[in-house]
């Protein structure tokens, strides 16, 4: 139990920063690199939080085949009844495509 409560105030310790007292920025837009499996999945976090999000990748047909499986994955919950069509229109118009970094999406 002594164990447990010294991990419990030391992970609260960590978080502060000795010195730096500034106020969190808000989170405006994102841009994710690689439209892979980890890469959807943080594209779909930002989405449902209603941040507008860029997945970046070179392949075209990598991002074709991950906005598929980001739909599928909103539908799937959209039949479980655990989201609505409505919401699921809006987080996906929050997620767009690019395959590079020079594309306009990615300075937003």
């Amino acid at each position: 139990a002594r164990a447990l409560q010294h991990v419990f105030f030391a992970e609260r310790q960590i978080s502060k920063v000795v010195g730096v007292d500034a106020p969190p920025r808000p989170i405006e837009s994102a841009a994710v690199i690689g439209a892979g499996t980890m890469g959807g999945g943080i594209a779909m976090c930002f989405a449902n939080k209603g941040i507008p999000v860029t997945l970046v990748d070179k392949s075209p047909e990598a991002l074709e085949t991950r906005i598929g499986g980001i739909r599928a994955a909103y539908e799937a919950n959209v039949a479980k009844g655990k989201l609505s069509e409505d919401k699921l229109g809006a987080r996906m118009r929050c997620i767009t495509t690019a395959t590079s970094l020079d594309d306009p999406a990615c300075s937003t």
